[in-house]
């Protein structure tokens, strides 16, 4: 198992690397995919951050094209983040090179183990659960832009 996972964090990080993002951006991408939108003080709580750390985070997101900064509408002081069509196929590409990798470093394993994890990547693939938030295949018609 442990080479498994030294390999998925090689791959992780050739893939932070080639995107040129840092593992707090990544993570940010990954939580503001689940919670569908936040608060920048939410996004400090989750990634225990302070809240200006998560300020500056979430405004070099919104720079990269990664995110979407808004007003709340009952509260114009307020700014709530969602994540931009770049950001989802960035996800999305990210979560599916990830089933791709553990398939690879499942091989490696071999065996009644591997060949059953590598079933279930297959399977999640196939349903389109490796790409889309929260495993739900209707996910991108629900997480539409206005």
């Amino acid at each position: 198992m442990r080479a498994m996972f030294t390999h998925l964090l090689a791959a992780m990080a050739r893939s932070l690397s080639t995107q040129d993002m840092s593992l707090r951006q990544l993570a940010a991408l990954h939580v503001l995919d689940q919670k569908q939108e936040m608060r920048i003080g939410e996004l400090a709580e989750v990634l225990a951050l302070p809240l200006p750390s998560a300020s500056r985070l979430a405004s070099e997101m919104v720079q990269r094209g990664m995110f979407i900064r808004e007003e709340v509408a009952t509260d114009r002081r307020a700014k709530v983040l969602r994540l931009s069509q770049a950001g989802r196929q960035l996800i999305d590409a990210i979560s599916r090179q990830r089933v791709d990798e553990g398939n690879v470093a499942l091989a490696a394993i071999g065996g009644e183990v591997g060949e059953m994890f590598n079933r279930v990547f297959d399977e999640m693939r196939s349903r389109g659960l490796s790409s889309v938030s929260g495993g739900d295949p209707a996910g991108d018609a629900k997480r539409k832009e206005p």
